[in-house]
């Protein structure tokens, strides 16, 4: 998250910060930044006003409590009401029953319709630079966990699987060239903990061929 020691000033319906003793038209997302931090509110907490609760899969969600269970033992509320439990977990708004930004990203039918750079790219190189002719691409729709599987099914398609045999037993052992869970777990801080306020979208590319 950015800072701003200095208050930024508004001159002629610009806004200008000090940046390295001289004055720097501030971007809108420098801007909408600061509103953010003066209100004390994250980017996935505002409001999708442009959407409803009907833009909201309700198998999704309950996907999520089903594995919110399985994985962090909560204990399933089965007698709530989809808003009431949409509310619990800030994927709506209390009063309006408005789906939040996060709402959307996660349980959204179709969250690209609100948020176009909320893609994911994923492009394997013949060769180490980005100037190589391309062997394979995806372009990832959906919901942020729906991206991770596919990512996860791109991958283990493009990279290499060794097999190995190990001196304490006749039985090969398999293993791709990267940890996968390492992999997994990048993505997903890529795509949950990127700026949405900036236009471009996550990538991830491959290079398996030195």
């Amino acid at each position: 998250m950015k800072e701003f020691p200095i208050k930024p000033v508004s001159v002629r319906g610009r806004c200008f910060r000090r940046v390295a003793g001289s004055n720097r038209v501030m971007t809108l997302q420098e801007i909408a930044q600061i509103h953010l931090n003066t209100v004390r509110q994250s980017w996935d907490q505002l409001l999708s006003v442009n959407a409803s609760i009907d833009d909201i899969e309700v198998k999704k969600v309950e996907w999520y409590l089903a594995r919110r269970e399985a994985v962090r033992n909560v204990t399933p509320q089965h007698d709530m009401e989809m808003k009431e439990l949409l509310i619990n977990i800030a994927g709506i708004s209390r009063e309006e029953h408005v789906p939040t930004h996060a709402g959307i990203l996660f349980f959204g039918k179709s969250p690209q319709q609100f948020f176009p750079n909320a893609g994911l790219r994923l492009v394997k190189f013949k060769g180490t630079d980005v100037t190589h002719p391309v062997i394979n691409r995806q372009d990832c729709k959906g919901t942020l966990w729906e991206m991770v599987s596919f990512a996860e099914e791109f991958i283990r398609k493009n990279i290499r699987l060794f097999s190995f045999r190990r001196s304490t037993r006749f039985q090969r052992t398999d293993q791709f060239e990267y940890p996968l869970d390492a992999l997994r777990e990048a993505i997903i801080n890529g795509l949950i903990h990127r700026n949405y306020q900036e236009l471009s979208d996550v990538r991830v590319f491959l290079f398996p061929e030195t």
